[in-house]
């Protein structure tokens, strides 16, 4: 794995940046935007996500390591309670941004933009967060 070879706040950051890229380029979506633009730009960030979603797993199972059942248990339940609100919290805000409905217009388009913005700005803090607070697992297994 990945997370072995060059760490997990390595690969934290690795999808911290990838994700951040990602939401950049999706900053500049058009009504005309095409297809492959649109693909590129979201596997990009989908990419970022899955880099940093794995190994930020990998690193709170450690923190739990003698109850491993229970910490996924409790993760796995928070994961998909916060993806559903946070998706939800999306749409909602696009809605908002856009005057109230969300339709394939230039209002809608900007509404986009912004929030992708704002994901990109949640995701610098979460870089942040991951660089002042993260320690890989060899450091991990020398604290006492």
């Amino acid at each position: 794995l990945l997370t072995n070879r060059i760490g997990i706040k390595k690969v934290l950051i690795m999808g911290c940046v990838i994700s951040i890229i990602g939401f950049a380029a999706m900053m500049f979506y058009t009504q005309d935007s095409s297809f492959e633009f649109l693909t590129i730009t979201q596997s990009i960030r989908y990419i970022g996500v899955g880099l940093a979603l794995m190994p930020a797993t990998t690193w709170t199972l450690t923190m739990v390591s003698d109850k491993v059942e229970d910490g996924t248990a409790v993760n796995n339940t928070l994961r998909q309670i916060f993806a559903a609100i946070g998706s939800s919290m999306v749409v909602v805000i696009v809605a908002i941004l856009a005057g109230g409905t969300i339709d394939h217009n230039h209002a809608s388009v900007v509404a986009f933009n912004q929030t992708s913005l704002i994901l990109l700005i949640l995701h610098v803090v979460m870089l942040i967060l991951t660089i002042l607070f993260i320690d890989d697992k060899d450091k991990l297994e020398q604290m006492p």
